[in-house]
C-alpha cells in the first residue's frame, strides 16, 4: 500500500486534497488510542508536501502534545502556522483546518504572486 493510501485509511474523515505523503509514522494503534501516555511515539509522525513549496508537518513533542506546522520554502525556523493538539480528536480537526489553509494560501499566492501571510 502506498503512503497516501495508508494515511487516507488511517484518517478517512480528512480530505488531504492534492498532498503527497512524504513520511508517515502513524499506525492504527496511535490513531485509535485514547491513552497517548502508553504509546511510544517518535517526534516525526507525518509530512505531506503540497504545491507552492508548502509542507504540512506533524510531530509528537512529549507532554502529550502533537504539533502541526505549515512550512513554506523549507523555512522551518518561521512556520506559516503552528497548532498544538492534546488528543487525536483535536489533531484531526487541526489537520483539516491546516490543509484548508494550505489550499487557500496556495491559491492566493499563485493568483496574486505575493508572499504568503503568517496565519
Amino acid at each position: 500500500m502506498d503512503l497516501n493510501k495508508k494515511v487516507e485509511s488511517l484518517f478517512p474523515e480528512i480530505d488531504f486534497m492534492n498532498g503527497i505523503v512524504m513520511y508517515n509514522g502513524f499506525d492504527d494503534e496511535t490513531v485509535k488510542s485514547n491513552d497517548l501516555k502508553s504509546l511510544l511515539l517518535s517526534e516525526d509522525l507525518l509530512k505531506i508536501k503540497y504545491s507552492d513549496d508548502m509542507v504540512l508537518d506533524i510531530g509528537w513533542y512529549g507532554f502529550e502534545m502533537f504539533a502541526i506546522h505549515i512550512i513554506k520554502n523549507d523555512n522551518w525556523e518561521t512556520p506559516l502556522e503552528r497548532r498544538i493538539s492534546k488528543d487525536i480528536i483535536s489533531l484531526k480537526l487541526n489537520m483539516q483546518e491546516c490543509i484548508s489553509n494550505i489550499e487557500y494560501l496556495t491559491k492566493i499566492s499563485s493568483s496574486d504572486n505575493i508572499e504568503s501571510p503568517i496565519l
